[in-house]
């Protein structure tokens, strides 16, 4: 028991001189560093808080205020020296910050980020990433301006470049606010100009109207701004960032045609009326589709993505924070802005389009326009024929409902293939009577560079050129929808588009197996 206690002693013995032996070699160790630090200072590397800075570059996400004020008090402020010291770029580089979801990159190095000069008790920093397709609010509380997209415009000759963003307004509500046009090279790095607001026709009394917001560009060198911001004061912290798209000053002329797509909604999963219309869309000319998506079903999302058949499409998530169109309709009920802001999607896709197409059709996923006469099988053909130079702006074409409630043509009906591959055109051979004038529920075919203000069934403003109207002989929109009873009683019998039958067939064919859709 003796010798137990002395071969504890002798253990802990051990342990206590090797103990002591570490915090001599520890001691020795921080003098020589500290003796080398007096000698060798560290850089000093001023950071900004990082809560403060991209709490407010995306508004979506959760942070709580109180937790991101006491993250930023223990951090020590830089002294007035450091401060004369700090260069504009004051992120650590070894680290850069991970962009928040829905953000993109705005492609700004690290070692190029800068400090708005003139903005001496806010740390307002240039961007470096923008939130794309979201409909972005200047502050997180207000939603009194909402801006979905920014393009720098260079299609008007008659004044300075501007940037011009599309979006919706409450009535009066964008009046007085500021656009901060960020800049890579001016010395300013921001630039905070009025923004000119054009309140765009048939908001129907809405509480929300679709708006433009131009902003006229300063920069003394003519350096187009890279990206966007709105606040109500000049150094404000932006809330929402859009990257800036440029349009060419001229327009293109490469023929090409896009189709723009309104807004699908509630859902939407008629998957046999979009093959049909897609493909009835490739057959005129339609060289890629701009498809505006609210809501979509599950099984019509993944049609969307298919990479066969989606191979000339870009979707593009369209959801205004406000309320919309709903159906059924509650009682008492009444929704924010016009369907879906349609009229903010028009605006959207002109501009949109204008960067690469010389053409735009502007349909419904129920309306197709439709060549009629002979000499005239595709779209093309009637550019070259009703629109000969640029003074002509657009063509508008006149509107007729084929009904679907109406019995199918019989003959084609007993065509097996034609009633698998369920063609509404093909099979529904009666429209009504009735031909809708000009402008009254008509759709076009513009030359975007062209179009200053969009309408659904009309230009409302053009930069320069005019509307030329095509008789329904020639050419025009046949709407395929029921009216569930109503509507036109008189029909006529209307075969034109079995002119189209086999090409029709062939592609919604190969289109419905792509899909894995039933053909029979």
């Amino acid at each position: 028991m003796l010798s137990n206690f002395w071969r504890r002693r002798r253990l802990l013995g051990s342990f206590l001189v090797a103990a002591f032996s570490l915090y001599i070699c520890w001691a020795i160790y921080a003098l020589a560093y500290t003796s080398y630090l007096a000698e060798n200072p560290l850089p000093e590397i001023v950071v900004e808080p990082p809560l403060a800075k991209y709490a407010r570059v995306n508004s979506r996400l959760s942070i709580n205020p109180d937790s991101a004020a006491k993250a930023n008090a223990n951090i020590k402020k830089a002294s007035p020296q450091q401060e004369r010291k700090k260069s504009m770029f004051h992120l650590d580089v070894r680290n850069p910050p991970s962009l928040p979801d829905g953000h993109v990159s705005l492609n700004v190095p690290h070692n190029e980020l800068r400090k708005v000069p003139w903005c001496d008790k806010i740390d307002l920093s240039s961007p470096i990433s923008a939130q794309e397709l979201r409909f972005l609010s200047i502050h997180p509380n207000d939603k009194d301006v909402l801006t979905y997209s920014a393009y720098y415009d260079r299609r008007e000759k008659s004044g300075r470049p501007v940037v011009r963003a599309v979006g919706i307004a409450l009535a009066g509500r964008a009046n007085g606010l500021l656009c901060q046009l960020w800049y890579r090279r001016y010395a300013d790095v921001m630039a905070a100009v009025p923004a000119s607001v054009e309140v765009v026709p048939e908001g129907n009394g809405r509480r929300y109207d679709s708006v433009l917001l131009s902003c006229e560009n300063r920069a003394p060198d003519g350096e187009a701004p890279y990206a966007v911001s709105f606040a109500r004061s000049a150094c404000a912290q932006p809330n929402g960032i859009h990257s800036v798209r440029p349009l060419p000053a001229e327009p293109v002329g490469n023929g090409r045609i896009a189709v723009c797509v309104t807004p699908l909604n509630l859902h939407y999963d008629k998957v046999d009326e979009l093959v049909q219309t897609f493909e009835l869309n490739r057959l005129f000319g339609a060289d890629w589709f701009f498809v505006y998506n609210h809501t979509t079903s599950e099984r019509m999302t993944k049609m969307l993505a298919n990479e066969q058949f989606a191979r000339d499409l870009t979707i593009l998530p369209f959801h205004p924070p406000v309320k919309v169109h709903v159906w059924p309709l509650p009682p008492g009920y009444t929704e924010d802005v016009k369907y879906y802001a349609q009229m903010a999607m028009l605006q959207d896709c002109i501009m949109r389009a204008s960067a690469d197409f010389e053409f735009a059709v502007f349909t419904d996923m129920d309306e197709v326009i439709v060549p009629r006469s002979a000499g005239f099988n595709n779209w093309r053909d009637l550019i070259r024929t009703k629109m000969p130079d640029l003074g002509t702006g657009g063509l508008s074409f006149q509107n007729t409902f084929y009904r679907l409630e109406w019995p199918s043509d019989p003959q084609i009906a007993a065509n097996a293939t034609i009633a698998g591959l369920k063609l509404s055109a093909l099979l529904k051979l009666r429209r009504e009577a009735v031909i809708y004038s000009h402008g009254s529920r008509s759709k076009m075919i513009v030359r975007p560079h062209f179009v200053r203000v969009m309408g659904v069934h009309n230009v409302w403003r053009y930069f320069s050129g005019s509307t030329a109207s095509v008789d329904f002989n020639t050419a025009g929109m046949h709407h395929y929808r029921s009216w569930e009873g109503g509507g036109e009683k008189s029909f006529v019998q209307d075969p034109v588009m079995l002119r189209y039958r086999e090409q029709l067939v062939a592609r919604a064919l190969r289109a419905r197996t792509v899909l894995g859709l039933p053909v029979s």
